[in-house]
């Protein structure tokens, strides 16, 4: 594999109140390029309450040879020019391999993070890293196995204001749909299988993270299945009548798969809230033009969510595939 030179970038934009958006500045923070510091980074990168700026690489870095399984890195700023990055950690195969989400801070500045492959089974990995007076301390929480417990998560970590973890596998559990899980972290890590998808009409491959809302419901999306097979958002509630959480799918996108529908076809990416309680997300293909939606899902006052497109990519000038 040809080693391709990666550049990480970063776009400061200033907004002001008399003329909207202003002239952009753009500027390179980093650049990937000899492997060892890591390459070919996918995720996004977070903040900490300091401005430096953490992330995840898919490969380089020395934890398992070539091509590497990826690091976890940080960069701190520098006004001047390029930012300082430093190595926190280079993943192995026994931790995973191939980080393609972002890593989340919890209350005490530790860090998580998935792998999609690597790990006992090579099913992906949920790995912490434990911050110290020596630097950064690495554990793996669950390696995933493909059977019940799920396998290949592509999407990042929720952690809620209670301390609890919850992710999602694109595939595994009982119809290798995918599952829900979240991770008790007590004196000993469990894993619990919230939902496992069963395909069809409820929803296949997540590929992203989840969202919750104040009341601990989750959001998420799939990427396949739901009623015309171009994916869902979907919601879990917890069950008040007994042990379990209660799916329910929001919306069913009606494009086929790889198809040009008007509401757009399999959401690669998560959700996000806006004040009023409406979700907004995009689709990777369909529109008009093929090239990928922009849409909302604002809530009924029966329960039911009603879905409207922001904006269809034309694939031009505009892009396409968000």
């Amino acid at each position: 594999m040809k080693r391709l030179v990666m550049t990480l970038l970063f776009a400061v934009t200033l907004l002001t109140l008399t003329s909207g958006w202003a002239d952009s500045t753009y500027m390179v923070l980093h650049y990937f390029g000899d492997g060892t510091d890591g390459w070919a980074p996918e995720a996004a990168v977070v903040f900490d309450g300091n401005g430096n700026l953490y992330g995840t690489t898919t490969v380089g870095g020395l934890g398992c040879g070539s091509p590497g399984c990826g690091i976890v890195f940080q960069l701190q700023p520098n006004p001047g020019g390029l930012w300082p990055e430093t190595i926190l950690h280079n993943l192995n195969r026994n931790e995973g391999a191939m980080s393609q989400a972002p890593v989340v801070f919890d209350g005490q500045g530790n860090l998580y993070g998935t792998t999609s492959n690597g790990g006992g089974g090579n099913q992906g990995t949920v790995f912490e890293l434990i911050r110290n007076s020596a630097g950064w301390t690495a554990q793996v929480l669950p390696a995933f196995t493909g059977g019940w417990d799920g396998g290949n998560p592509y999407g990042g970590m929720l952690l809620d204001h209670a301390g609890r973890v919850y992710g999602m596998t694109s595939a595994g559990g009982s119809n290798n749909d995918g599952v829900v899980f979240s991770l008790n972290r007590q004196s000993v890590t469990v894993e619990t299988a919230l939902h496992a998808f069963t395909g069809g009409n409820e929803g296949i491959s997540p590929m992203n993270a989840l969202i919750a809302d104040a009341s601990g419901n989750l959001y998420g999306t799939t990427y396949l299945g739901g009623a015309s097979g171009a994916g869902t958002v979907f919601k879990l509630s917890p069950n008040r009548l007994g042990p379990g959480w209660v799916h329910t799918v929001l919306h069913s996108f009606t494009a086929i798969p790889y198809g040009s529908g008007s509401d757009g076809a399999n959401p690669y990416a998560g959700l996000v809230f806006d004040a009023a309680g409406n979700l907004y997300g995009t689709t990777f293909f369909g529109g008009p033009a093929g090239g990928g939606t922009v849409f909302k899902l604002a809530p009924n006052g029966d329960g039911t969510w009603a879905e409207s497109t922001i904006y269809a990519f034309q694939g031009g000038a505009d892009g396409a595939n968000p």
